[in-house]
């Protein structure tokens, strides 16, 4: 055995159980942000392994997972029409797919049926609109790719103001969006709808930038001040930018 073959089988057994592809980059969702901030050491240390080295996951459940994604999406878009989280759930109910696909159906069916049972009266002032500038979809954060890429623009008139904001989505089953957590990535959401998205006669409104997570049923609004929560964004983005080649 060569000195070179010696060393691609070492680099081959160090790396074992890594993504052959990892992310030279640091680089996070909005939602995985919003998790590290408020994670333990050792919570945030899995985050940024799991980021930097993605699993090469089947399509079955990506698939599913982007489906009742948009079901929910055109949900808002059409003032809470209940008929686009039937149809989603009845197509799933007869999906004869692969076994990850079928271990995916559980939890997608427990969201979009516990959706159904939701009360959304106290926002049927606000118009629901898709986002899709994929031009502008990240923000860049003390060295950091945060890929924010919002769900749904929301838009109100209030005194005579247009109001604009962002909602984005959190899909997960096993436990609640943290609420501190929740109220990161809806700042996150602020400051992006500020710097990106709005024109020049319009308003950001924290109330109008949400963080919603569909399984408790909670919607997570920005907070008035965001200055300290700010800080504590650039600070975590440094250091996660200062260790992510050491991952």
């Amino acid at each position: 055995m060569d000195s070179k073959e010696f060393d691609d089988k070492l680099i081959t057994a160090l790396n074992m159980g890594k993504s052959s592809n990892p992310k030279r980059e640091p680089f996070l969702t909005v939602n995985k942000l919003g998790e590290y901030l408020v994670a333990s050491p050792v919570k945030q240390r899995s985050i940024l392994w799991n980021l930097k080295y993605p699993k090469e996951e089947g399509g079955g459940w990506s698939h599913i997972h982007v489906e009742v994604r948009n079901s929910i999406k055109k949900f808002f878009q059409d003032q809470f029409d209940e008929e686009h989280l039937r149809k989603c759930i009845k197509k799933i109910e007869k999906r004869e797919g692969t076994s990850n696909q079928k271990r995916a159906d559980p939890s997608s069916l427990i969201l979009l049926q516990g959706l159904l049972e939701q009360d959304f009266l106290q926002f049927d002032s606000f118009t629901y609109e898709p986002f899709n500038d994929k031009n502008v979809d990240k923000m860049h954060i003390e060295g950091v790719t945060v890929s924010v890429y919002p769900d749904l623009v929301l838009r109100s008139t209030s005194r005579g103001k247009d109001n604009i904001g962002l909602m984005t989505l959190h899909l997960g089953t096993s436990s609640e969006l943290n609420l501190e957590g929740g109220k990161y990535i809806a700042t996150v959401l602020h400051r992006f709808a500020d710097e990106y998205l709005k024109s020049g006669y319009e308003h950001v409104r924290p109330d109008h930038c949400i963080s919603y997570d569909v399984f408790s049923g909670r919607f997570i609004e920005c907070p008035k001040s965001v200055t300290n929560r700010w800080k504590n964004i650039e600070a975590a983005c440094k250091t996660i930018h200062g260790i992510w080649n050491s991952i």
